[in-house]
């Protein structure tokens, strides 16, 4: 990993914006993490979804966000965000499963495929990554930084949903987390949330 992070520092000195997005496309690996990219994930999704899951159990994607990021790499600049962003990629792996799938989809945005798991575990496993995060120590360069994250959950109960429109459920129930004001996980619920995302997009246009 120490490798991988000289490489993208290295590039972060000459390309501030693309070393955030660096990936080896052949091998499906994310460059500057280590961890699997969106198109590894798309590669196998389709494989997993086509598999329902054992009676009582569902597959899941927890869809995660580092709260406050963009205010992060303004103040610590491209090349130690990028530690910050391998730091968390780390936090995170070593957190999960043998069989789970960690994906950095792109900035501060990361994904865990969850396979075969009972309801309440994908509750625990989130709610175990916001306690590892927030308690984790991020050593950048003689700062200590104190992070926490936001973890939105689509479920897959059956056969038959896509990748993109279980992430975009995930993807909208951590924009709910967040909206709580971070740290927080939310499991995605069509009417509840969907009616949410109305009513902000109401208060947005009138101007309040």
């Amino acid at each position: 990993m120490r490798a991988v992070i000289a490489l993208a520092l290295g590039t972060a000195a000459s390309d501030n914006g693309s070393v955030l997005n660096s990936v080896n496309s052949s091998g499906g690996l994310d460059l500057l993490t280590g961890l699997y990219n969106h198109q590894y994930l798309e590669e196998v999704f389709d494989g997993i979804a086509a598999q329902p899951p054992s009676e009582g159990r569902v597959h899941a994607l927890l869809y995660i966000r580092i709260d406050a990021y963009l205010h992060l790499r303004t103040r610590l600049g491209p090349a130690l965000s990028a530690l910050l962003l391998a730091d968390f990629a780390a936090v995170l792996r070593d957190s999960l499963d043998v069989g789970d799938i960690a994906v950095r989809l792109q900035e501060e945005n990361f994904a865990v495929l969850l396979r075969d798991r009972p309801r309440e575990h994908v509750d625990q496993i989130a709610q175990a990554l916001l306690l590892r995060t927030r308690a984790h120590r991020f050593e950048i360069e003689g700062q200590t930084l104190h992070l926490t994250g936001s973890i939105g959950a689509g479920l897959l109960l059956g056969t038959g949903q896509g990748l993109e429109d279980l992430m975009t459920r995930a993807s909208l129930a951590c924009e709910v987390a967040q909206d709580a004001g971070g740290g927080h996980y939310h499991v995605y619920d069509q009417a509840a949330d969907e009616k949410l995302r109305m009513v902000e997009r109401a208060i947005r246009g009138r101007g309040f």
